[in-house]
């Protein structure tokens, strides 16, 4: 399952691409941020460090997060890649519980015969 923060950042990146905000422009604030996309403040945090990360905005104590670069419509492919890493880590989970579910089944089988 995809993070809900993959999603936030992926739509920011989205309006930022189609000119919802330019260059030097505020984002809204977390809080108002959170109320639109129906998630907790702290997915709103970790959707902007994806962007601060991939260098599209950046947070000034303070004051907010602010555009610094617009995302080229070809870079869409940045919210395919984070949906793709986000399964390939639920898949690792998945295999995880699965070898675990398979260890304590032959446990219990030993005990039994």
């Amino acid at each position: 399952m995809a993070y809900k923060y993959e999603a936030v950042a992926t739509d920011l990146q989205h309006r930022m691409t189609w000119n919802e905000w330019a260059v030097g422009d505020q984002l809204p604030g977390i809080h108002e941020l959170a109320a639109h996309y129906a998630v907790s403040p702290s997915v709103v945090k970790d959707a902007q460090e994806v962007l601060r990360k991939e260098g599209f905005i950046e947070t000034r104590q303070g004051r907010g997060s602010f555009v610094v670069s617009i995302p080229e419509p070809g870079d869409m492919t940045l919210g395919i890649r984070r949906h793709l890493e986000a399964i390939r880590v639920d898949l690792a989970e998945a295999r995880d519980a699965v070898v675990r579910a398979e260890r304590r089944l032959a446990e219990l089988s030993e005990t039994v015969v």
